[in-house]
C-alpha cells in the first residue's frame, strides 16, 4: 500500500516546480511592468549655427513640438521619443561628425536630417554604411540620394523647381539673357546649375557666370562684371539669407535695374526686411507652398506661433514638412519598432500621405513626391503665391 501512494504522488514535486516557477516567471513580468519602458532616441542633425540657421533651427523646432505631442498622447506604445540634437552648420565635415556621434555614442539608429543639402549628402552613406535610418529635410540638390538606401527627404529635388523657374523666366517674363551669381555650397551651386541646363533647353543665353565663396562680405567684383553684360536678369542662388541681403543692397546701390530671380533663400520676406527693402517688386522664383486656407496648414501655424511666439521662419513647406516627418517616423515605429530596415522599408510603402503642408508619396530613390509648386514674387514686401502647373 505504501508503494502504492508514493508511485501515485510522484508529480507533487513536479507540481509544486511548475507552480514556484510560475510565480516566479509572473513576478518577473510585473516588475518589469512597473519599470518606465526604455526612452526612442531620435537624432536631428541641423544647421544650428551659420547662415542657414533660419530654417535649421526652424526644423528643430517643429521637431520638437511634434515629438512633445506625441509623448504627451503615449509616446509609442509607452515609450517616449527622445530627440538627440547636433548642429551640422549646413557643412559636410560637422555633419558627418555629428552623424558619427549619435550612431557610434549615442546607438541611434534613426535620425531626422540633414536639414541642408550640404549635410545631407554627406552623412548619406554613413546612416547606409550602418543601416541607420534618415530623414531630411530642406535639403534639395538634385540626386544627392540616389545611391543610398536607408535615406529619404521630404524636400523635393533642385531639378523640378528649376524647371519652373526657368519656364517662368523665358515664358512668362520675355528673359533672354540672364546672369548668375552663386555661393560655393552643395545646393547654391545644385539648383543654379539645374536652371542653366533648363534655361538653355528653352532658348535662353547665359552672359555671366559668377561665384562666390559662403563667407564672402563684398559683391563689387562679381556685381561690376554682371553689369557690363547688361542682362535681362540676375539669377542669384545663396546658401543663406545673410549673404543675400548684402547682394540686393549692393545692386540697388550700383544701380543696376535687371530683373531678379533665384533660389527660396533668395526670394522672400527675410531678403526683403533684412536689405531695408532694397529687394524690387516682381522679384521671382518657384517654390513648394503650404497653403494657409488649408485647415492642417492653419492649425500647424498657428501652432507653432503659440508655442515660440513667432511666425514659422523661411518657407511654411520646408520647415513645416519636419513636423510632418515625425508623425511619419510615428506610424513606421507603431509598425516596425526600432527596426531601421523595417522602417525604411515602411516609408518606401508610404503612398498620399495627408500632412499638415502637404499629401506625401516616396519614390525609390527616396525622393518625395509632391504637386505643390507656386510661382513666389514679391510686392511691396508681401510674398505672393500663384499655382504653377
Amino acid at each position: 500500500m505504501e508503494n502504492e501512494q508514493k508511485s501515485t504522488n510522484w508529480w507533487l514535486p513536479i507540481l509544486i516546480i511548475v507552480i514556484l516557477a510560475g510565480i516566479i516567471i509572473g513576478w518577473s513580468y510585473y516588475q518589469k511592468s512597473k519599470q518606465p519602458k526604455e526612452d526612442i532616441k531620435v537624432g536631428v542633425i541641423s544647421p544650428l549655427t551659420g547662415t542657414a540657421t533660419l530654417y535649421g533651427q526652424g526644423s528643430l523646432d517643429m521637431i520638437n513640438m511634434a515629438v512633445e505631442e506625441i509623448n504627451n498622447n503615449g509616446g509609442i506604445k509607452g515609450r517616449k521619443l527622445v530627440v538627440l540634437a547636433e548642429d551640422g552648420k549646413c557643412q559636410s565635415e560637422p555633419a558627418v561628425t555629428a552623424a558619427k556621434k549619435l550612431i557610434e555614442t549615442d546607438g541611434v539608429k534613426l535620425i531626422l536630417g540633414g536639414h541642408c543639402s550640404s549635410e545631407t549628402v554627406a552623412i548619406a552613406p554613413v546612416l547606409d554604411q550602418n543601416q541607420v535610418f534618415g530623414l531630411a529635410g530642406v535639403s534639395t540638390s538634385t540626386g544627392i540620394l540616389d545611391k543610398y538606401t536607408y535615406m529619404f527627404r521630404t524636400s523635393p529635388p533642385n531639378l523640378e523647381q528649376a524647371k519652373l523657374i526657368a519656364s517662368l523666366a523665358y515664358n512668362k517674363y520675355n528673359i533672354k539673357n540672364i546672369a548668375m551669381l552663386v555661393e560655393q555650397t552643395t545646393f547654391a551651386k545644385s539648383i543654379a546649375g539645374d536652371f542653366v541646363t533648363a534655361f538653355k533647353e528653352l532658348g535662353g543665353n547665359i552672359v555671366d557666370e559668377e561665384a562666390y565663396a559662403s563667407d564672402q562680405k563684398d559683391f563689387k567684383t562679381e556685381l561690376t562684371k554682371i553689369k557690363a553684360k547688361s542682362p535681362d536678369a540676375i539669377f542669384v542662388s545663396p546658401q543663406g539669407q545673410p549673404t543675400g541681403a548684402e547682394i540686393v543692397k549692393e545692386i540697388k546701390t550700383m544701380g543696376i535695374n535687371a530683373k531678379l530671380t533665384g533660389n527660396t533663400v533668395f526670394v522672400g520676406k527675410k531678403i526683403y526686411t533684412d536689405s531695408q527693402g532694397s529687394l524690387p517688386n516682381g522679384t521671382f522664383t518657384v517654390a513648394p507652398y503650404a497653403d494657409p486656407s488649408n485647415s492642417k496648414t492653419a492649425e500647424l501655424i498657428e501652432k507653432y506661433k503659440a508655442k515660440y511666439g513667432k511666425d514659422i521662419p523661411y518657407n511654411n513647406f520646408f520647415v513645416g514638412a519636419a513636423y510632418d516627418g515625425v508623425y511619419m517616423l510615428k506610424d513606421a515605429l507603431l509598425k516596425c519598432g526600432v527596426d531601421a530596415t523595417c522602417v525604411r522599408d515602411y516609408f518606401h510603402a508610404i503612398k498620399n500621405w495627408s500632412g499638415s503642408v502637404a499629401t506625401f508619396s516616396f519614390k525609390p530613390n527616396g525622393d518625395p513626391e509632391i504637386n505643390n509648386w507656386s510661382e513666389l514674387r514679391i510686392e511691396d514686401g508681401n510674398e505672393i503665391f500663384e499655382k504653377v502647373q
